[in-house]
């Protein structure tokens, strides 16, 4: 008989955290939060993440139990063969592949919208229009630049990768403590108002 293979251990405890919060909490959040607290308040806004988080909270319980069913690399794919087969299998990985092309493509676009929010001009000049959007020379080098970087990290390995995903999420966590902190202290409760978005587009 063949002698198990065992997983080598590339990532600790603190690599699985900062892996599994970056895949919980990317980005999205912070290009889409301006359009959620106009169509749905401070206060919707807030739920919203408060149910989200639930969700999300369930999906990482299922991942949990069929993680330790089946503690082989490959994930999904893993998961969908052992249950499913090798149809659904094929399908599953594909889409997957997809998708990855898809989110890598909008975290790229993501550093040209948050970079030109905090440093207006940084764009530079339009070079072509495409489906009504202009393509700008800075936003277009920062986002070449993004998917460049995350190739980079994806060729290094999972090791390299896990301790640049741990560097990113401290530093993400720090600001967030320091400017939820800086709300508490400083911040008005008139701010808040109105709590829920009331108008056509509102969800209420």
């Amino acid at each position: 008989a063949e002698p198990a293979r065992q997983l080598s251990r590339d990532i600790g405890r603190s690599e699985f955290f900062t892996l599994a919060f970056g895949s919980i909490i990317g980005v999205g959040w912070v290009v889409a939060l301006t359009a959620w607290l106009t169509q749905a308040g401070p206060i919707g806004a807030v739920l919203g993440f408060v149910g989200g988080g639930l969700l999300m909270m369930l999906v990482g319980l299922c991942y949990v139990e069929i993680s330790t069913m089946f503690p082989v690399s490959g994930g999904e794919v893993v998961y969908t063969y052992e249950i499913y087969g090798t149809r659904l299998c094929f399908a599953v990985g594909w889409l997957y592949a997809l998708a990855y092309i898809a989110i890598t493509a909008f975290e790229a676009i993501s550093i040209g919208w948050i970079a030109s929010t905090l440093f207006p001009g940084i764009q530079g000049r339009t070079l072509y229009t495409i489906g009504g959007s202009e393509i700008q020379s800075g936003s277009l080098l920062l986002g070449l630049g993004g998917m460049a970087l995350l190739t980079f990290l994806s060729y290094r390995g999972t090791k390299f990768a896990a301790t640049f995903q741990d560097l990113l999420t401290y530093a993400k966590i720090a600001l967030a403590v320091i400017f939820i902190t800086a709300g508490i202290i400083w911040g008005q409760v008139g701010n808040l108002e109105p709590f829920f978005q009331r108008s056509a587009s509102g969800s209420i």
